[in-house]
């Protein structure tokens, strides 16, 4: 073979490698065309619907701090109710009734029935010294002693009411004598009116103890 012709095949050898490679490097431009076309068709969607997940995501964590923070505020709430002190009309009625039935019982001379509407767990007091040892067991006994001793176990009149604690009531009243005056309490023990005053009103406490209202404060005693 000839130089001339070793030259001739040489160069068009050389164009085909060419022609094979502006062909690839066409080729692979274009794919990265399309593919960079088809990113920016899908991208779009893509980010859209990122964005709606991380929206839904922070509603989500929203709703659980608002639910917490309900759940804390009705947590307070129980606690509040607990708290506070189921009172009505018809309580503060049967706490009243409970004082004016158990001074009828005692002018009546039913001791056995005012005993049921008597708290006596309030310590040693006035009321049971009246009574001697020997009987000191039996309660009726105890407030029939006490009220022949001072003479002051009357119909009382209720003058006003005030819950003071839980199911706790202060009344202010009055004692109605057989004459239909008043009851006053004046000196005594040598006191002059200035150092005693005389009153008519008095206050006494009624309290629910075990479900039941009782009457807590004795019958005045008068020396």
């Amino acid at each position: 073979m000839t130089y001339s012709k070793l030259l001739g095949l040489f160069i068009a050898t050389a164009l085909i490698f060419s022609g094979c490679s502006q062909l690839q490097t066409k080729d692979q431009t274009q794919i990265e065309e399309q593919t960079a076309k088809t990113a920016d068709q899908t991208s779009p969607v893509e980010n859209q619907t990122a964005g709606k997940l991380e929206n839904f995501e922070t509603r989500i964590s929203e709703l659980e701090r608002r639910l917490l923070v309900e759940e804390k505020n009705i947590a307070n709430l129980k606690q509040e109710i607990k708290l506070i002190p189921i009172t009505t009309k018809d309580e503060s009625k049967t706490a009243k009734d409970t004082l004016v039935t158990f001074f009828d019982y005692l002018g009546k001379n039913e001791f056995e029935k005012a005993v049921e509407l008597y708290e006596f767990d309030n310590g040693f007091t006035l009321i049971e010294e009246l009574t001697p040892d020997e009987e000191q067991d039996d309660k009726a006994k105890i407030l029939e002693n006490f009220c022949k001793a001072v003479g002051t176990c009357l119909e009382v009149k209720i003058l006003g009411t005030k819950r003071i604690t839980n199911y706790e009531y202060s009344m202010v009243v009055q004692f109605i004598k057989s004459d239909g005056t008043f009851y006053v309490f004046g000196p005594c023990c040598g006191a002059t009116e200035e150092q005693m005053p005389s009153t008519d009103k008095f206050d006494y406490t009624v309290k629910k103890i075990n479900g039941e209202f009782k009457v807590t404060t004795p019958p005045l005693y008068r020396p």
